[in-house]
């Protein structure tokens, strides 16, 4: 593609002038990380590259041009820095060799959220996906250019806190973008006033998704955890995650929306909860609300809100006419759209016409009217909650009808032909499916399609194919990263009830690693990364002055060479410490003195002269005083 368009690389605005961008003040030639792609790069032979907007640890995001469609998109390229490098000037990534089956795997997850969010473009919450393609040796996702604010900004012009009321006309359309992701199997492990756009129109946005690892402390990836609202399972590889994860960050966000205050941080809650209920905080917000978001903010998986509709139903109560705040409480709005929240549907409600057959409208049939005009909303409401969730269903049935395809990757170029779907009708690419269950009614037995899990991580199919029994069995292999399913013994796309047990092989990696390089680590650093790869090891300290204390020295096996794990073969790693000096054990020695002298100072010259004992003075220059 000849790239004949004159461009700010800040804003794509087109620009024919020298000097700053009037519209962002982008100056051309301004410096960029070298890790990532230059601005003015060309993608798929179509899309032209400009700022990065952010990264994290799965990849990077940047504005672009399209110029078939001669607009501004945003592309997020997959780049796990820790995985793979770039050197500056060039496209391609290389895959750190140790690193290769990590890499295709996550590169494999990358892929299915993209193509499952892809195949949600109906829903207006969540930013739009228009194609994914794949070049450089990595993947690349095409999305909506956002406009507006994040929601954390979009607080400044409310003096950093919003009301109730406010709150419930704009976030029914985000609860029910949750609830159809959820539906998906995706977790976005990531909401948080950042990540949630607000545009012109007041429409709220959910934006920044990211791979599980990159949203998990002490993954293989940098994780990027928002404090406050990431829950505790993040903070732990050993935690199930799912729906209930993302419960907890959007309460997490209502709280701050709410209250004006950050939520304290889940790691820190674990050791001291302090965190105050938001009803505390802000006397105005109804106590139910207060109360719900409090369950949704619980430590404990299992005391927390479970689901998206549950959430709504307790967020949404309304206490009976009799009845305080602390009373029964009656559901009214589920996932619908803002306009039939309540407050609405009585606003727009016909006036009531007089008493009919000589009846008065006295209070009690005032009472009546009241209470059967409040039950024929809670029927309308009903019957839309029933729509949504069947038309969520029936979505999640079409596009988990067959397995995404994965990237192929390597360690080198690789050249790959690929076609970007059209914008306007994507075909039907799909992730992993979830459970569907038959119109038959001689069985109503579960029904699920399998999926292909080979290239998923065998501790999250427990908790995303709950009513499936797996089998695992771990055996050593090479092509795979600890962890990973690599066969399974039912094909995939075979119709099984529920409770079906599935064998699949889980790779315990490589039966042997090599050795990794200790020239100028520190003995801590060292055994970790020792620990990452399966590598069994012992410390011994060794006296040493060449080098720093605490530093490895040495280890009883050569850099490079073989160690078979499978074998349990283990690594002795020699540290340095001071050596012991022996002049103490010498000074006894040397402070030995005549009986009638004992304050005599000890001298460092043998042939210095004897000391007189009446007169000290002769001395007291050829002495080193100890």
């Amino acid at each position: 593609m000849e790239n004949n368009l004159k461009l700010c690389m800040g804003c794509m605005c087109h620009k024919e002038y020298s000097g700053p961008c009037e519209i962002c003040g982008y100056i051309d030639n301004t410096a960029y990380l070298p890790s990532y792609l230059a601005p003015k790069t060309v993608l798929f032979n179509r899309y032209i590259i400009g700022r990065m907007l952010s990264h994290n640890g799965d990849g990077a995001v940047y504005i672009a041009y399209d110029t078939e469609h001669n607009k501004a998109v945003e592309i997020k390229e997959y780049m796990p820095d820790l995985l793979c490098t770039r050197k500056k000037g060039e496209n391609t990534i290389t895959v750190n060799s140790d690193a290769l089956p990590l890499y295709k795997s996550y590169l494999s997850e990358f892929a299915d959220l993209y193509k499952t969010l892809m195949n949600n473009n109906e829903t207006e919450s969540v930013q739009k996906i228009y194609g994914i393609f794949s070049e450089n040796n990595t993947g690349y996702v095409v999305m909506e250019r956002l406009t507006g604010v994040p929601l954390s900004e979009y607080l400044k012009s409310f003096g950093g806190i919003m009301n109730w009321e406010s709150v419930r006309e704009i976030f029914p359309p985000l609860f029910t973008a949750l609830n159809i992701l959820h539906s998906c199997g995706i977790v976005h492990r990531g909401l948080s006033p950042k990540s949630i756009f607000i545009d012109e129109r007041g429409k709220l946005k959910l934006t920044a998704f990211g791979i599980s690892a990159a949203r998990t402390a002490d993954s293989s990836l940098n994780q990027e955890l928002y404090e406050g609202y990431a829950a505790p399972e993040q903070y732990s590889l050993s935690e199930r995650q799912g729906a209930w994860t993302d419960i907890y960050g959007i309460c997490a966000v209502l709280y701050r929306v709410l209250t004006g205050t950050e939520p304290q941080a889940a790691d820190a809650r674990v050791r001291d909860d302090s965190m105050a209920e938001p009803f505390l905080v802000n006397k105005s917000i109804p106590q139910n609300v207060s109360r719900t978001i409090t369950m949704g903010l619980s430590l404990e998986q299992t005391q927390r809100i479970q689901n998206i509709n549950l959430l709504v139903g307790k967020l949404f109560e309304q206490p009976k006419e009799t009845e305080d705040m602390g009373g029964p409480v009656r559901p009214v709005v589920p996932l619908v759209d803002p306009a039939s929240v309540p407050s609405r549907a009585r606003s727009s409600a016909p006036a009531r016409k007089p008493a009919q057959n000589g009846k008065k409208n006295t209070p009690k049939n005032k009472n009546k009217q009241k209470k059967k005009e409040k039950s024929n909303v809670g029927t309308i409401v009903g019957v839309s909650v029933f729509l949504a969730i069947v038309t969520g269903f029936i979505i999640a049935i079409a596009y988990f009808s067959k397995h995404a395809a994965d990237f192929p990757v390597n360690t080198t170029t690789t050249t790959i032909a690929t076609t970007t779907p059209p914008e306007t009708t994507p075909p039907i690419t799909t992730s992993p499916p979830v459970t569907t269950t038959t119109a038959d009614p001689a069985d109503t037995a579960e029904k699920i399609v399998l999926p292909n899990f080979v290239d998923y991580f065998y501790s999250s199919l427990e908790s995303r194919y709950s009513m499936l029994v797996f089998v695992p069995s771990y055996e050593y292999n090479a092509d795979y990263a600890a962890g990973i399913v690599f066969e399974q013994e039912i094909p995939e796309g075979t119709v099984v009830t529920g409770g079906t047990e599935i064998k699949l092989k889980v790779s315990k990696g490589p039966e042997s690693v090599a050795l990794p390089d200790y020239v100028g680590k520190k003995l801590i650093d060292y055994t970790e990364e020792l620990g990452k790869l399966g590598i069994k090891y012992d410390t011994e300290p060794e006296e040493t002055s060449e080098f720093k204390g605490g530093y490895v020295v040495r280890c009883d096996k050569e850099v490079g060479d073989k160690i078979m794990i499978s074998e349990d073969e283990s690594v002795i790693v020699y540290y340095a410490v001071p050596p012991t000096t022996t002049e103490k054990e010498e000074e006894p020695e040397e402070e030995e003195a005549p009986q009638d002298t004992p304050s005599l100072p000890v001298t460092d010259n043998e042939n210095a002269p004897e000391a007189d004992s009446n007169n000290n003075s002769g001395t007291e220059n050829n002495t080193i005083r100890r």
